[in-house]
């Protein structure tokens, strides 16, 4: 190995320290008292601009030379950054009400149990991602695999969103799951329905497999067994945990009452509504927000006819920039999908998914107002350039090679 390779494994390989370092900094220093933001939110920043040094070169196809970005070195990697975090206070939102059939909401036994659960979902999805890519692309797999926001949200909360959006993307992803024919489709009806059974990422999800996705003018027709599934995942759920008060669609509901956080178009809409002289701004304002984003996703829809992963990503993009409530874990829905896109037509996802970090290490004292601008700024100046240069364009042409990595 000559010496400027030498350097530049070197350099990787500090990167991916400092990455572990700050995301197991992040999650654990909570539990020795509360610490200052200043300190999380340098912690925050390591670990992004770590983490987007990697996965600019997996993004780029230069990474796979080295030995850490192999698929094994990826899959040890992204277990190690899991373990780092799992055993960690969830000092965030940690959904505790997941665990009740592991034997009651309230102690740490079954939270730790729940976060290991996710920890293991979350290093299965990983392992398939490697085998969806293929080895000559398998540095595209770090870019979920090594996602601080990913580990933060899943094995050091134990949030559901990480749940949810794996098998929103492999209900999407049809092609890669081991049935055929019939079943396929209703295999993937089901996992559109186990994701939306706790956000609406799944309704997403269903938009995108339900639909008979010719590239023909024709009108796209309903994919029934695919609706059979998702209606079995519903039911089977009402059966098994409506005694212990499963409600479905409260988390959706719930984001047309709670008090706005870090929105992106919603604050816009009520300053719009009070302007107009609106009775009750707020409510107008997000009215008027969930007409944008319905006027998207019908516009969407039409863009993006043959291609359910990308509709699947855009809708979730819009949704999340309507919404009033966004949290860190619900940005972290996208995170699935960006190995699965091309490079250009995602990296403004990728981009906000690392900005949605401050808002992580501000959530301690109520995600200040000034968090917003830091999440959505650079984010969508980068969707904008690359708007502008055609770079959206990309994700509706066939990927090289048979792939779908960046």
């Amino acid at each position: 190995m000559n010496e400027a390779r030498r350097r530049d494994h070197a350099r990787r390989a500090t990167a991916a320290a400092l990455l572990l370092t700050a995301t197991a900094a992040i999650a654990w220093l909570p539990r020795f008292g509360a610490p200052r933001v200043a300190t999380l939110l340098t912690l925050a920043a390591v670990a992004g601009a770590s983490f987007l040094a990697l996965a600019t070169l997996a993004g780029r196809g230069r990474a796979d030379d080295h030995p850490l970005f192999t698929a094994r070195g990826l899959f040890f990697g992204a277990v190690a950054l899991r373990l780092a975090v799992v055993a960690a206070p969830a000092w965030l939102s940690d959904e505790r009400w997941q665990v009740t059939l592991l034997g009651g909401a309230g102690g740490s036994a079954p939270s730790l149990l729940w976060k290991a659960f996710v920890a293991a979902l979350d290093v299965a999805f990983v392992a398939w991602l490697l085998r969806r890519v293929g080895r000559e692309r398998s540095g595209a797999a770090l870019i979920y695999a090594f996602h601080p926001l990913v580990v933060l949200s899943g094995a050091g909360s134990g949030h559901v969103d990480v749940v949810a959006s794996i098998a929103a993307v492999v209900a999407l992803d049809g092609a890669a799951l081991p049935f055929a024919g019939r079943v396929r489709e209703v295999a993937q009806g089901a996992l559109a329905g186990a994701a939306a059974i706790a956000k609406p990422l799944g309704f997403v999800a269903l938009l995108g497999a339900a639909r008979w996705e010719g590239r023909t003018r024709r009108p796209p027709r309903l994919r029934p067994f695919v609706l059979a599934g998702f209606a079995l995942a519903l039911v089977a759920a009402w059966v098994a945990f409506a005694g212990d008060g499963l409600h479905l669609g409260r988390g959706l509901a719930s984001c047309d009452h709670d008090e706005g956080v870090n929105g992106l178009v919603q604050p816009t809409c009520v300053k719009v509504a009070d302007a107009l002289g609106a009775l009750d701004p707020e409510a107008r304002g997000r009215q008027l927000a969930g007409a944008l984003f319905l006027v998207t996703a019908a516009l969407l829809l039409r863009g993006w006819r043959g291609r359910p992963l990308p509709l699947a990503f855009f809708v979730t993009a819009a949704f999340l920039a309507t919404t009033p409530v966004v949290h860190p874990w619900h940005v972290a829905w996208l995170a699935p999908f960006l190995p699965l896109l091309p490079w250009r037509a995602a990296r403004f996802a990728l981009l906000l998914t690392v900005t949605a970090l401050a808002a992580h290490a501000t959530a301690i004292v109520g995600e200040p107002p000034w968090v917003a601008l830091v999440t959505w700024l650079a984010p969508c100046a980068l969707f904008a350039f690359d708007s502008w240069r055609g770079g959206m364009a990309g994700a509706a042409a066939p990927p090289a090679g048979g792939t779908t990595a960046p």
